[in-house]
């Protein structure tokens, strides 16, 4: 054995000999204590989270997949978050779940949205299951239009004129009260009756719904005989519609009517105070909890839930206290109050349902469980009340706690790894016992890692004690050989404190490395350009970075992309970018955006490159894609990105003023023009004075070291809204970035061209190249002289075709070369062979001579045959 494996061997065998000094942060009075952490794997004990379900559920459907904004593209995530994590409703969104409802299925929702369906109108089916739904059960469904002239009044009418409502083909304006303009208003008066003053918190919300349409009742002599209708907000005295004679208190912003059958439908004219822009506007939000609260205590309702409002510790026993009431005006039987729960919890009740035989309207019952806490954990806990009469309207509501034994935390640093540039990060374990707790016996720690990843340290420790107000702090150093998000588990387990786990992740990335940065406020995220960052990540391993950008992450860089700061880089960051510019050959992609959200922190990167994005827009009233600030630009650089590009659409973009040199790659069309607005405001617009092609919207600046800056005026051409248009430029971009490893490829057919006689009297040569990028330059030769040149090509695909027309034999070699510099060649050898010696010709035959005689309306063609041996036996 060598003499240092021998020495490591002596010093092993005395660390697990001697007690280990523990990895602690304690108070001095317990600094002597011995504490001791053992490898040996002691009695298991096993203590774990526990959940509980109940056979009742309240769900919702969204149905939106004919509406302009759907959930499909995360337009409504306020409001699902809202309703599932307030009252644990499950909640479907037709566009995204393709759920087709009718008249025998809708009753298993409680509630059905349905917005504006501008894009196509519903069903027969789903109108007349809506009708039932709400005339004939005790459905719930909101029915929202939109503004003139977008009002799918088709679809709307059919649905609410039966019940004496219509969402009017109108616009509401406010001159006085509203967010910015007339078309804007702000809905603050409300209706004097009783649903009116509940949903309005007593007539004091301020509700936002953006633009709106008004509803309106047809036929007010059926209330309270056949319905009950209840306007809940008006407009106020200076409020009016356009294309309806309604003003003041006549326009009506929500209404709300009441079947025979308790079934409730509320009409709006718009649907935009649910969507994610205005959800949490002024007391938007909580209108929208008032109306689901009206409409789940129909008949049963929890009028007390009361649940930890601080941490519940371990050991202890918390109770649960419930208070069902009957609100119908009939009895109620065979009533189920539960609750339903998952975390570090035991339910010391024999069951977590409780039944009730009866209650008579207006009664209450309370109702306990009781919880011994096991561990650490996340609470969730629905309580929840349900009759078996289907008929009856159920209530469920959510809560969220925590419930602490010993505290497990857990972080890693770095959360990314590079394979090949930088190999490890350090995994961080706190144990904390709190000081309210008592000493921690007996507790166990074990680390899971998944698959490709590896560490030296040990994945199991045990402490005989963990003092109370103490922490133990273990630290790990883990590597990885594989790509991917990795998550490593970690759990505890204690002898008298019970259980904790969590989880920590980071992930492994392969070069090329990109980042896209969103840690300085960007509004065009990963998620908004979706669709270019897939296209990213078909060169390398993408890393979404939603922090200060740091020495280690533009190291292991290849590709940094920026998309219009809202915040400024820091002193240091911005050094890092110009020397990841310089000295390492990074790549850039950086954009602004137009005049309203412009921000100048990206000129403190590019200002010293020569770029300079302006506080303005870039617009064009002839080539535009349907409005003049997105245009379509057709004054394109001979550049590889390009390549086959017939236009640009340079939406919502910004102008770069250059210097230095720099390349204009994307111009101005001659009727471009570019605005300001002093006020970011479309009514003070003013122009800029700079138009047609000294507008540019994309420039590129390449480093003397291989560093390289593509600048776009505006991050929305990159967006998944306009990637389709621009997805060629796009491509070819990514391609010249990454670099072009590809060669071009180039094939030469050739066809004989032979007469009638079967002669060879030519060859047609057919030439073909191509590239993945962009093709350069192309050159014939045949017998070693030049036939044919042309270096100003810029295209995928080129193709020229000519003629051989003389016998012998050709060498014919053709050379192509792309824009990286990668050539191809391709000889190939042609044949012409002489012609064929012609055989002996037959004897002249009689030439035909072809009169035509008219006789009145009938052409007559008389063939007369002239032959040299009648003339001669005539003159015989």
């Amino acid at each position: 054995m060598r003499r240092g494996a021998l020495i490591a061997s002596i010093i092993f065998l005395a660390l697990l000999i001697a007690p280990l000094a523990p990895l602690n942060s304690m108070s001095a009075e317990q600094a002597d204590r011995n504490v001791t952490m053992r490898r040996t794997i002691p009695r298991k004990i096993v203590i774990g989270e526990t959940g509980m379900t109940l056979p009742f559920e309240m769900r919702v459907l969204l149905d939106d997949k004919n509406a302009y904004y759907n959930q499909s593209k995360n337009y409504y995530d306020y409001l699902l978050d809202f309703l599932e994590n307030k009252y644990g409703f499950t909640v479907n969104a037709t566009s995204i779940h393709n759920i087709s409802y009718t008249s025998e299925n809708i009753s298993t929702f409680w509630l059905v949205i349905v917005p504006n369906p501008s894009l196509g109108n519903l069903t027969i089916e789903q109108q007349h299951a809506l009708i039932e739904f709400i005339n004939k059960s005790k459905g719930y469904a909101w029915i929202l239009g939109d503004v003139y002239p977008y009002t799918n009044k088709a679809t709307l009418d059919n649905i609410t004129l039966p019940f004496r409502v219509e969402i009017l083909k109108t616009t509401v304006y406010d001159p006085t009260d509203n967010a910015g303009s007339y078309n804007k208003p702000y809905i603050y008066v409300w209706a004097n009756n009783s649903v009116a003053q509940y949903v309005s918190g007593g007539g004091t919300y301020v509700v936002y719904t953006y633009k709106t349409s008004a509803v309106n009742f047809t036929d007010l002599t059926v209330n309270g005989t056949k319905y009950y209708l209840y306007p809940l907000a008006v407009g106020d005295n200076d409020t009016y519609t356009y294309g309806h004679a309604m003003e003041g208190s006549e326009v009506i912003y929500f209404a709300m009517v009441e079947t025979p059958s308790h079934g409730y439908m509320l009409t709006s004219g718009s649907y935009g105070w649910i969507t994610d822009y205005n959800f949490y506007d002024n007391d938007t939000y909580k209108f929208v909890e008032k109306l689901i609260e009206y409409g789940l205590s129909r008949d049963l309702t929890l009028t007390r839930f009361e649940y930890p409002s601080e941490p519940a510790l371990a050991g202890q026993t918390l109770y649960i206290n419930i208070t069902v009431r009957n609100n119908a005006n009939e009895n109620i039987t065979n009533i189920h109050v539960g609750l339903e729960f998952s975390g570090a919890l035991n339910l010391l009740n024999d069951s977590n349902i409780y039944n009730i035989s009866l209650l008579e309207p207006g009664q209450e019952i309370n109702v306990t469980f009781a919880f011994s806490v096991t561990g650490t954990s996340d609470v969730v806990m629905e309580a929840k009340t349900w009759s078996d009469d289907t008929n009856v309207v159920g209530y469920q509501k959510r809560a969220t706690f925590q419930t602490l034994g010993l505290i497990l935390e857990a972080s890693i640093t770095p959360t990314y790894l590079v394979l090949g540039n930088f190999d490890h990060v350090k995994l961080t374990i706190n144990v904390t016992n709190l000081a309210v707790n008592p000493n921690a016996t007996n507790v166990n720690v074990s680390i899971s890692l998944p698959e490709g990843v590896s560490t030296e340290n040990d994945l199991f420790y045990h402490f005989d004690m963990i003092y109370n107000g103490t922490s133990q702090i273990l630290e790990l150093n883990i590597t990885a050989n594989t790509t991917g998000k990795k998550i490593i588990s970690i759990s505890l387990e204690s002898e008298n404190l019970g259980t904790a786990s969590t989880e920590v992740g980071f992930s492994v990335y392969a070069t090329p490395f990109i980042i896209y940065d969103q840690g300085h406020d960007q509004y065009y995220t990963a998620d908004i350009l979706s669709k270019f960052v897939s296209l990213l990540e078909e060169y390398g391993d993408v890393y979404i970075n939603n922090g200060t950008l740091d020495k280690n992450l533009l190291g292991n860089a290849t590709l940094l992309v920026i998309m219009h700061p809202e915040a400024p880089f820091t002193a240091d960051e911005i050094a890092l970018i110009k020397d990841f510019l310089e000295n390492k050959s990074g790549k850039l992609i950086v954009s602004a955006t137009w005049y309203k959200y412009f921000e100048p922190y990206v000129n403190n990167i590019t200002a010293d490159y020569g770029m300079l994005f302006q506080d303005a827009e870039i617009k064009d009233d002839e080539q535009n894609m349907g409005d003049p600030w997105n245009p379509k630009l057709y004054t394109l650089a001979k550049h590889p990105m390009c390549s086959d590009v017939e236009y640009f659409v340079a939406a919502s973009s910004t102008y770069i003023v250059i210097t230095s040199d720099v390349q204009a790659v994307v111009r101005g069309n001659p009727t471009s023009y570019g605005v300001t607005s002093p006020t970011d405001s479309y009514e003070n617009e003013t122009a800029t004075g700079v138009n047609g092609t000294d507008l540019v919207a994309v420039a590129v600046k390449e480093l003397n070291g291989g560093g390289l800056i593509v600048g776009f005026g505006g991050a929305s051409s990159l967006s998944d809204r306009w990637y389709e248009n621009n997805s060629l430029f796009i491509d070819n971009m990514a391609k010249w970035i990454f670099g072009d490893t590809e060669k071009p490829t180039v094939t030469i057919d050739a066809v004989n061209i032979t007469d009638s006689e079967g002669n060879v009297v030519g060859v047609n040569l057919t030439i073909t190249a191509e590239d993945n990028l962009a093709l350069k330059s192309l050159v014939v030769t045949i017998n070693g002289t030049e036939k044919y040149r042309n270096e100003d090509l810029l295209t995928h695909r080129y193709v020229y075709t000519f003629a051989i027309e003389e016998n012998g034999t050709y060498e014919v070699t053709v050379t192509v070369q792309d824009y990286a510099g990668l050539t191809a060649e391709e000889t190939i050898i042609v044949e012409v062979p002489a012609l064929i010696t012609p055989p002996p010709q037959p004897p002249p035959q009689p030439i035909p001579t072809w009169i035509y005689i008219t006789v009145g309306a009938v052409a007559i063609v008389v063939i007369i045959v002239v032959a040299v041996y009648l003339l001669k036996k005539k003159k015989e």
